[in-house]
């Protein structure tokens, strides 16, 4: 996967859960992926990217562009792996 730098939206939550807590970034995200997975086949689909992407006022339009980033393999979901690897690059690392 290329490398992709974090959208502002989620600058801004990062600096936020990392004044609140000091906790590992996995540990706060441990379960997230079910939490957004509507449908339960344990991947998140760009609608359910695209709602949770709102939730942090995220356009539309850098939301679509970034999900096709985080899909590595190019299915049009993402799968915990990528998932996972979203949540690394969130964090910066």
């Amino acid at each position: 996967m290329a490398a992709t730098s974090p959208h502002p939206a989620f600058k801004r939550l990062r600096a936020e859960r990392n004044s609140a807590r000091a906790r590992h970034p996995l540990e706060l995200f441990d379960g997230e992926l079910d939490l957004l997975d509507r449908d339960g086949d344990e991947t998140l689909d760009v609608d359910e990217f695209l709602r949770a992407a709102a939730f942090f006022c995220m356009p539309e339009a850098d939301a679509r562009s970034y999900f096709g980033r985080l899909d590595a393999d190019g299915d049009s979901t993402l799968d915990r792996t990528e998932f996972t690897s979203a949540v690394k690059l969130f964090y910066g690392g």
